[in-house]
């Protein structure tokens, strides 16, 4: 079986969580729509970093200019679970819109 590129797994994420955000825009007005991202690789992570550039750009392909049209919350724990539990306590507290994970 054949294995998608990361870079077009993360184009996918991208664009299923801009449908979901479409849905968020149409029932509120007052913020921008929110997604939180919670990732088990480390801030300093060169991987994290693509990844989250590449999410971004995917966005932005779809219409989506973060900062202007929407806000993203961005949580990388290193693999500490503590951190991974005190993270996602604080994204959920934020009540984005969305919430991507990643556990790899």
């Amino acid at each position: 079986m054949e294995t998608a590129p990361p870079r077009d797994f993360i184009g996918v994420i991208a664009g299923s969580a801009s449908a979901w955000l479409f849905a968020a825009l149409a029932q509120t007005a007052e913020r921008p729509p929110l997604i939180g991202i919670l990732s088990i690789l480390g801030p300093d992570d060169p991987e994290a970093q693509i990844r989250l550039t590449i999410f971004q750009q995917a966005l932005q392909q779809l219409g989506w200019e973060v900062g202007r049209d929407i806000k993203i919350e961005n949580r990388q724990v290193g693999g500490d679970i503590n951190r991974l539990r005190r993270y996602a306590t604080e994204l959920v507290a934020l009540t984005p819109d969305v919430i991507v994970a990643s556990a790899v």
